[in-house]
C-alpha cells in the first residue's frame, strides 16, 4: 500500500524513537501515544520536537495526497493530513495562544517544513536529476515571492505546475 512502510506505535518508550524515523504513522496512534507518554510539553525543547514531528507528518501525508492521481485520489491520507494538521493547530493554540510572535515562528516553520517534504517527495516521484532539482527549487521560491508581493493568483500557477506531476489532485 505504501512504498514508504507505516510505523507501528508499540509502547510509550517509542515516542523519542519515532521522531527520527522517517516513517508515516497514524495520527490517533500518535495522539494516544502522546497521551500515555506524559511528555512535557511544557518543556519549550519537547514541545519543539513534537511539532517539528507533526509537521514532517503534515507534509509527507500532503505529499502523498496531492499527488495522488486525480481520479483516483488517496482519501486515506488526505484524511491522515487534516487529522495531523488539526492535531498541530490544537497544540499550537494551546501552547502559543498567548505569544503571537511565536505563533508567527511555528507556523512559518510548519509551512517551510510540508514544502520541504512537498520537494522531497516530487523528486523521488520524478526520480529527479540534480538539475531539475534546482529549476524546481527555484520555482518554489519565486511562487514564495510572488506571493509575498501579492500576486497569488500567479504564485499558485507557478507552484502547481512546478510541484505537481500532471493529472494529480495538487494540479487539478
Amino acid at each position: 500500500m505504501n512504498e514508504c512502510g507505516f510505523g507501528n506505535i508499540e509502547d510509550t518508550t517509542e515516542l523519542n524513537q519515532i521522531f527520527y524515523t522517517g516513517q508515516l504513522y497514524h495520527s490517533d496512534e500518535f495522539e494516544s501515544l502522546l497521551e500515555r507518554s506524559g511528555a512535557d510539553l511544557s518543556d519549550r525543547s519537547e514541545l519543539e520536537r513534537t511539532l517539528e514531528f507533526i509537521s514532517i507528518q503534515c507534509g509527507d501525508w500532503f505529499s502523498r495526497w496531492v499527488c495522488s492521481p486525480a481520479d483516483r485520489p488517496d482519501d486515506d491520507a488526505q484524511a491522515e493530513f487534516d487529522n495531523w494538521e488539526l492535531l498541530w493547530r490544537a497544540l499550537v493554540q494551546c501552547q502559543f495562544k498567548d505569544l503571537p510572535g511565536w505563533l508567527e515562528t511555528v507556523t512559518y516553520k510548519h509551512i517551510t517544513q510540508r514544502d520541504r517534504r512537498l520537494i522531497k517527495h516530487v523528486n523521488k516521484l520524478k526520480k529527479s536529476r540534480f538539475l531539475n532539482g534546482i529549476v524546481m527549487r527555484c520555482c518554489y521560491w519565486m511562487s514564495r515571492y510572488l506571493r509575498s508581493a501579492g500576486m497569488d493568483r500567479y504564485a499558485n500557477l507557478v507552484f502547481s505546475f512546478t510541484m505537481y506531476p500532471k493529472n494529480s489532485v495538487g494540479r487539478g
